[in-house]
């Protein structure tokens, strides 16, 4: 194996990991976040609530983080409570 080749494949596998491991996750002002594990450790729905305004780093193949506006969930359980 020459030299070029090495760095080349040193490269592939640092660029792997850092797509793997550092995918940033955020949430908005008036949004909450919550997270999916799909594979590896405790699979399904994370009972954990992510506040609103920051940023998570989750790794994307391993799980899946959906965002909600607390502003629709609060209506939406007011209409279910009312029956406006």
């Amino acid at each position: 194996m020459n030299i070029l080749t090495k760095i080349v494949a040193v490269l592939i596998v640092l660029l792997s990991l850092l797509v793997f491991f550092s995918y940033p996750h955020t949430t908005g002002p008036t949004e909450v976040g919550v997270r999916t594990v799909k594979w590896f450790g405790k699979r399904g729905v994370q009972n954990q609530v992510y506040q609103p305004g920051a940023a998570y780093f989750f790794p994307p193949i391993i799980s899946k983080y959906c965002r909600s506006v607390t502003k629709q969930c609060s209506m939406q359980y007011i209409v279910l409570i009312f029956g406006l």
